[in-house]
């Protein structure tokens, strides 16, 4: 009888040590986030926190929270509190501050930065990527290089310096029935340098 007892004593020992903690978007990283008036306000708070087994994370009905939750410890709860819709938790990352490049065209910092960018909301609608030239003009969105220099660059007369697509990515056809692309390491006036080239080596 005294291995079960211990057990039982050593059970009631770690559940007496759970706490409950409550994230809202309209909290403070700042408080202790024991309490929903003093909730935390982000996932990352969430991430850097050393949970026990046992201890409930609940998060705000009808909020949504960004980023992707990496607790270390096994054994915890997820939940929600409060009253509305379900609280959502998005891989996506809201986009502000942006900048005027001219032309309709705009700039803004990632925070935390991306290595791949494979989604964008505009108003929660989702948005096809930028593209040049656009899908809808003439040629199919595709313009005619005049001249390439093999797997390295291609040059347009079409194709001005502004804006510039370094960090891009170029697709080009060199036939009807293939299509390669590679990452755009400079640009400057109407060439573009790549590199990462996915296809067969161009041939003249």
């Amino acid at each position: 009888m005294k291995p079960f007892l211990l057990a039982s004593l050593l059970c009631c020992a770690i559940n007496a040590r759970a706490n409950t903690f409550y994230i809202s978007a309209a909290g403070n990283d700042a408080g202790n986030g024991l309490s929903a008036s003093a909730a935390w306000k982000t996932i990352a708070k969430v991430n850097s926190m050393n949970f026990a087994q046992g201890d409930v994370i609940l998060f705000n009905s009808g909020d949504t929270f960004y980023g992707t939750l990496t607790t270390k410890v096994n054994g915890i709860t997820f939940g929600a509190y409060g009253s509305g819709a379900k609280p959502v938790i998005s891989g996506l990352t809201t986009i502000s501050s942006w900048t005027s490049l001219g032309g309709n065209i705009w700039e803004a910092s990632v925070p935390g930065g991306l290595s791949t960018l494979n989604m964008v909301l505009i108003n929660g609608v989702l948005t096809p990527m930028g593209r040049y030239p656009n899908q809808n003009t003439p040629n199919g969105g595709y313009l005619t290089y005049e001249s390439f220099v093999l797997d390295k660059s291609l040059t347009d007369n079409q194709l001005s310096s502004t804006p510039n697509f370094t960090g891009g990515e170029v697709v080009f056809r060199r036939m009807d029935y293939t299509m390669d692309r590679a990452k755009i390491t400079s640009h400057s006036g109407n060439t573009i340098n790549f590199s990462t080239y996915s296809g067969p080596s161009m041939t003249t």
